[in-house]
C-alpha cells in the first residue's frame, strides 16, 4: 500500500532528520545541509571568521591602536654637487708658499683670530709703495707684500669662506642620532606588528631593512677628514671619490628606506581596513563560525552517511508520490459517481428530518504527510452557505445549527451510509439516543425510518433516555420488540426487563396502575407501602376533577371537595354523592397520615391489610361515583 510505504519512509526520515538536526544544532535547515557542496576554502573562511571574532572582542583597543610609522629619508642641508666642485677647485695664480708665509706671519703675531683682520686692515691702507704703519718702502719687503696680495685675493677669500661653511654644516650632522632614530622606528613598528598581525587576514611579516651603519659612519668620517684637508690647502684640488662614496651609501640607504616605507604603507592599508570594520554582534559572529564548522563537518563520515540516507528516502518518497498522484486520479474518477449518489441520499434524509439543510460541494481532499484521502463538503442552511470554521467573515456551523440540527445531520449521514453499504440483513445496527429533547420535530420521521430498518436488518438496537419516544417506537413496532433497561443496585448496575406498558404511564393512569399492582402483588417494605398510600388521594382527586370538572377546580383538593359535598343541597350536582360523604371523609383521614404535609409521615406505621382495604374502598368508591 502506497500510503503505508509513505508513512514508513516518513517515520524513518523523521528519525534521520532528528539525527541530522543534532549535527546542525538547528542552525541550518536539514534540506540545505543535505544539499551542501564541498567548499575547498572552508578552512580559510573559518580562520577568517575567527579573526573577525578576535577583532570584535578587541574592538575598542583596535580603534585606539596606532598605525605603523614611516622612516624619514636621510637628508642633509648641503649642496653636495657644489661641495664636490669646491673640493675639486684650485687656484693656480696663488702660490702655496706665499699662503704659508701669511699663515706663519699670523702665527708670529700671536693675535689668534684677530691677526688676519689686523693684517687685512693694514694691507688695505697701503698707498703707493710705502707701508702704512712704518712708512718704509716696499722694496725692502717685496716677498711679504706679494704674499699679502695673494692671500687677500677675492677668489681665495670666497673659496676659504665656502670651505669653512661646509665644514661647519658637516660638523652639525649627527649621523649616530639619525641612525638610532631609524632603529627606534623599526622597533616600534615591530611591536605594533605583534599586535596587528593577530587580526590581519593574510598575516603581517616584519619588513626587513638593514642600515649599513658602520659603512655610513666610516664614509662620513672620511668626508670630514677630506673637508679638513681641503681647508688646510684650499688652493689645491682634492679627489672627490670619498664624497661620492658617502653620497652613494646614503642613496642606497634611502632606497632601502623607500622600500621599507612602501611595505609599511601596504600594511597600514590593511590595518585601516581592520579599523574600519564595523564589528558585528559577538553572538552573531559566533553563530556564523558555528555554521561554518557545521558546513565543514557535513563531509565527515557520519554526516555523509546520514545525508545519503536522507537523499535516498527523498528519492523514494518522490517516486511514491508520483505513483500516488496516478492513484488519486483514478480515485477521483471513481469517487465522483459515489459522491453524487451519497450526496443525493444524504439530502434525501435531510429533507425528511431538517428540510432547510442541504449538503453541497462534496469533493475528495487529502491530508497528512501520507496524503490520507477525506471528503470535504459545505452546508447550505435556508439556501445560505455556512462554513465549518469561525472566520469572522460569514456564518459558521457553531452559530447556525442547533443541537437538533446537528443530530439530524449525523442521523442522515448514518442512514445514507447504511443504504450505500447494503447487506442490511446481515448487520446488527445500534442507535444511541437517535432522538433528544432538541429533535421532537423529527420524532415521527425518525420512528418511521427506524421501523423500516428493523424490518431489513438482522437486529436493531435503539438506546434512548426519552420515554415518550420509546413508548411511541414500541407501539409502532407492535410485536417482536424486547424492552430492557439498565438499573442500579447499590454500587453496581444490571440489565433488567422493562415493562413499557406500565413504565410509560403518566399521572392518573400511572397511579391507578400502582394501586392495581399492589392489590395483585403487594410490597416488600413499609417505605414502598407509604408511597403507594400517597397515590390514593391523587387517584380520587384526578378522577373527581374529570367527573365534576365544573365543580372541582384545578386549585382545589380533596378536603375542599368534601366541604362542597357536605354543603350541597338538592339542586346541586354534588348532592347526588352526598350519601358517600362518610366514605370520602374516612379515606381522606387515612391518607393525611402519609401526606408530605405531615412532618412525621415517613415514620407513620403502615399495615398491609389496612392499606389493601383502603385501596379497595377507593376503587369501589370510584366505581360507584
Amino acid at each position: 500500500d502506497i500510503k503505508e510505504e509513505i508513512q514508513t519512509i516518513n517515520k524513518s526520515k523523521r528519525e534521520n532528520e532528528l539525527k541530522i538536526r543534532q549535527l546542525t544544532q538547528d542552525k541550518i535547515s536539514v534540506d540545505l545541509y543535505v544539499k551542501l557542496l564541498h567548499d575547498v576554502e572552508i578552512d580559510k573562511k573559518i580562520n577568517s571568521k575567527k579573526l573577525e571574532i578576535e577583532v570584535a572582542k578587541a574592538n575598542e583597543e583596535i580603534k585606539n591602536k596606532n598605525l605603523l610609522n614611516e622612516i624619514e629619508q636621510i637628508t642633509f642641508n648641503i649642496d653636495f654637487q657644489r661641495l664636490a666642485k669646491v673640493i675639486e677647485f684650485s687656484i693656480d695664480s696663488i702660490s702655496q708658499e706665499y699662503i704659508q708665509k701669511v699663515e706663519n706671519h699670523k702665527a708670529y703675531l700671536n693675535m689668534g683670530k684677530d691677526a688676519e683682520d689686523w693684517i687685512r686692515n693694514g694691507y688695505e691702507k697701503i698707498q703707493e709703495s710705502t707701508c702704512p704703519f712704518c712708512l718704509r718702502s716696499y722694496s725692502e719687503a717685496p716677498e711679504i707684500i706679494k704674499a699679502y696680495s695673494q692671500y687677500f685675493q677675492k677668489e681665495y677669500i670666497a673659496l676659504k669662506k665656502a670651505i669653512t661653511s661646509y665644514k661647519i654644516d658637516i660638523e652639525k650632522i649627527n649621523l649616530n642620532y639619525i641612525i638610532s632614530e631609524i632603529d627606534k622606528i623599526v622597533t616600534i613598528n615591530n611591536e605594533l606588528l605583534d599586535f596587528w598581525k593577530k587580526y590581519a587576514k593574510d598575516g603581517l611579516e616584519y619588513p626587513e631593512i638593514e642600515i649599513p651603519k658602520n659603512q655610513i659612519l666610516e664614509n662620513f668620517e672620511n668626508l670630514k677628514k677630506l673637508i679638513i684637508d681641503k681647508s688646510s690647502t684650499p688652493i689645491n684640488s682634492l679627489d672627490t671619490s670619498i664624497l661620492s662614496k658617502f653620497i652613494k651609501t646614503i642613496e642606497e640607504t634611502n632606497s632601502k628606506i623607500s622600500f621599507y616605507n612602501s611595505m609599511i604603507n601596504n600594511y597600514s592599508e590593511k590595518i585601516n581596513e581592520i579599523k574600519s570594520i564595523k564589528s558585528k554582534n559577538l553572538n552573531v559572529l559566533e553563530d556564523e563560525l558555528a555554521i561554518l564548522k557545521i558546513k565543514k563537518d557535513r563531509f565527515s563520515v557520519k554526516a555523509k552517511e546520514l545525508c545519503e540516507d536522507n537523499k535516498e528516502m527523498n528519492h523514494k518518497l518522490e517516486s511514491l508520490k508520483d505513483r500516488n498522484i496516478v492513484k488519486k486520479d483514478h480515485l477521483y474518477k471513481y469517487t465522483q459517481d459515489i459522491f453524487k449518489k451519497n450526496l443525493e441520499k444524504i439530502n434525501f434524509y435531510l429533507s425528511r428530518f431538517a428540510p432547510y439543510i442541504k449538503i453541497i460541494n462534496m469533493e475528495s481532499k487529502y491530508k497528512g504527510s501520507s496524503k490520507e484521502p477525506y471528503v470535504e463538503y459545505a452546508l447550505s442552511v435556508c439556501d445560505n452557505k455556512i462554513d465549518f470554521v469561525d472566520n469572522n467573515i460569514g456564518p459558521c456551523v457553531k452559530y447556525c445549527l442547533s443541537e437538533g440540527d446537528k443530530s439530524a445531520l449525523a442521523f442522515s449521514f448514518f442512514l445514507a451510509n447504511l443504504e450505500t453499504a447494503g447487506n442490511l440483513k446481515n448487520k446488527i445496527i445500534i442507535f444511541d439516543d437517535p432522538i433528544s429533547s432538541f429533535d421532537v420535530n423529527r420524532k415521527n420521521a425518525s420512528i418511521f425510518h427506524l421501523c423500516k430498518l428493523s424490518s431489513e436488518a438482522r437486529q436493531l438496537i435503539v438506546m434512548t433516555h426519552n420515554i415518550v419516544f420509546a413508548r411511541e417506537y414500541w407501539e409502532k413496532m407492535n410485536t417482536n420488540c424486547l424492552c430492557i433497561k439498565i438499573d442500579e443496585n447499590c454500587d453496581s448496575s444490571y440489565i433488567d426487563y422493562f415493562d413499557m406498558e406500565s413504565e410509560s404511564l403518566t399521572g392518573l393512569f400511572k397511579d391507578f396502575d400502582t394501586l392495581d399492582k399492589y392489590l395483585a402483588n403487594g410490597a416488600n417494605n413499609d417505605s414502598v407501602r407509604r408511597n403507594i398510600a400517597r397515590c390514593i388521594r391523587p387517584v380520587i382527586e384526578g378522577f373527581l376533577r374529570i367527573k365534576f370538572r365544573n365543580e372541582f377546580l384545578r386549585n382545589e383538593w380533596l378536603g375542599g371537595f368534601i366541604s362542597k359535598v357536605r354543603n350541597s343541597s338538592n339542586n346541586d350536582v354534588l348532592f347526588r354523592v352526598k350519601h358517600l360523604l362518610s366514605d370520602f371523609e374516612e379515606i381522606n383521614e387515612y391518607c393525611k397520615k402519609y401526606h408530605h404535609s405531615n412532618p412525621n409521615s415517613d415514620n407513620e406505621p403502615i399495615y398491609h391489610a389496612e392499606l389493601k382495604n383502603y385501596i379497595e374502598k377507593t376503587l369501589n368508591l370510584i366505581n360507584v361515583v
